[in-house]
């Protein structure tokens, strides 16, 4: 048991080697904040940790950045409120939405 641990242990430190540099670009593509962009990426690790005996090794840096695409649209939605209100949308709507008028 305790080789089947080690081993992913072994096999997710290279990963998270490996990815966490790309997986940083993203993150602050995606916020602009250098520290939020780093905890983006430690939520990413750590929910791609717990998934790793289901990911496809091959995908898994697909995989993280996923997840860091989620977890920054949570964040998102944590500061800006769930629900956009009709006026919000009205007011960043084109003058002609169906752009035939």
């Amino acid at each position: 048991m305790w080789g089947i641990t080690r081993e992913r242990d072994a096999t997710f430190a290279q990963f998270a080697e490996d990815a966490t540099r790309s997986l940083s670009g993203t993150a602050w593509l995606l916020c602009g904040d250098r520290e939020q962009a780093h905890d983006l990426v430690q939520t990413a690790l750590l929910k791609t940790y717990l998934a790793w005996p289901r990911v496809r090794h091959d995908d898994a840096l697909a995989y993280g950045r996923r997840i860091l695409v989620n977890a920054s649209v949570d964040a998102w939605r944590k500061r800006h409120g769930d629900v956009v209100s009709d006026e919000a949308v009205e007011a960043h709507a084109p003058a002609s939405a169906s752009g035939f008028e």
